[in-house]
């Protein structure tokens, strides 16, 4: 349990890359914020995950988002221990 007791958010965490980095990183003792802009998606991977997770709408082009986000993750834990952004998005 590497992680153990560290704060992780993974943005793009709903599917694909994000959801097995949230996967791993619970498995190895974090507990992860899963945010995305796909809330159906991410509140399913929360329960999947269990107590070690936590979905939080974020998107990550939008600045005030990011901001209430974080302070969100503060007021609870301090700080995030990590971040991870793996998300993506295009300009159309």
């Amino acid at each position: 349990m590497r992680l153990e007791g560290k704060v992780a958010l993974i943005t793009g965490a709903a599917r694909g890359i994000g959801e097995a980095i949230s996967a791993k990183f619970v498995s190895e003792g974090a507990f992860v914020y899963v945010t995305d802009i796909d809330i159906p998606q991410g509140k399913l991977l929360e329960q999947s995950l269990g107590n070690s997770s936590k979905f939080m709408f974020l998107d990550v082009r939008d600045e005030d988002c990011w901001i209430s986000v974080m302070n969100q993750i503060q007021d609870l834990h301090g700080a995030s221990g990590y971040c991870c952004q793996q998300c993506r998005y295009h300009w159309v």
